[in-house]
């Protein structure tokens, strides 16, 4: 499947169209004017977890996840759903596996956003009910096609890391497989000279064995002899 009919078969399946952009379109004064409150409470949840802490511990990293945080926000009523937008959508899932953020943690963080939005866009649109429902069902589209995506990047990536992984074990094991037989000839070698010189050794005391049952005799015979002279 191309990439282009991939996209329409997911817009159609979480029946996303022109009306939810139009509905997210009215979300944007929402998003202005509480992005950095909406960013900050994000944040405070975040911290309220070890791990998460953690990750966040860096400075840097905290900077850039506040900034990014809050461009993704504003990018919810008027980002075109197109090739940028899967592509953009996808990289969070490349980032979030490279800091080491599980799952587990940011598609709570989708949930999170609609959470805190929700009162937002209520108090925002308080007289017109109508609207406040489309808006919260197309934002609820938007934010569950962002979590699809930016999970199957997420797997992708980790499979090809693993792909790596088994080629680099594989090639360790063929090269260990080859030192093995190297070894095992070398020891073959130091096994056949060893049993060389133990045959020599034996040989060596069989002819001293026989020297000495020789040399008496003939010791015997030698004196006779002199006597006889």
């Amino acid at each position: 499947m191309s990439a282009l009919d991939d996209q329409r078969v997911r817009l159609a399946f979480l029946e996303i169209g022109s009306e939810d952009a139009r509905n997210l379109e009215s979300l944007e004064p929402v998003l202005e004017k509480h992005a950095d409150s909406v960013v900050a409470a994000f944040y405070r949840h975040l911290l309220s977890f070890e791990e998460t802490h953690r990750l966040l511990a860096d400075p840097d990293v905290k900077s850039r996840l506040l900034v990014a945080q809050r461009e993704y926000l504003l990018s919810l009523a008027d980002a075109p759903i197109d090739a940028a937008y899967f592509a953009s959508r996808r990289a969070i899932g490349v980032t979030h596996m490279r800091v080491g953020l599980e799952p587990r943690w940011y598609l709570g963080a989708y949930a999170l956003y609609q959470r805190l939005l929700v009162p937002l866009i209520w108090e925002h649109h308080r007289g017109n009910p109508p609207l406040i429902e489309r808006i919260v069902i197309s934002l609820h589209k938007r934010l569950m096609l962002d979590a699809q995506l930016a999970m199957e990047s997420y797997i992708e990536h980790r499979e090809e890391r693993l792909a790596f992984l088994n080629a680099e074990l594989t090639t360790a094991s063929r090269e260990l497989g080859r030192r093995y037989d190297r070894e095992h000839e070398r020891l073959r070698e130091v096994s056949e000279r060893v049993r060389a010189a133990e045959e020599l050794a034996s040989v060596a005391t069989i002819v001293a064995g026989l020297a000495h049952e020789i040399g008496t005799p003939m010791g015997v015979i030698q004196g006779h002899a002199k006597m006889l002279e």
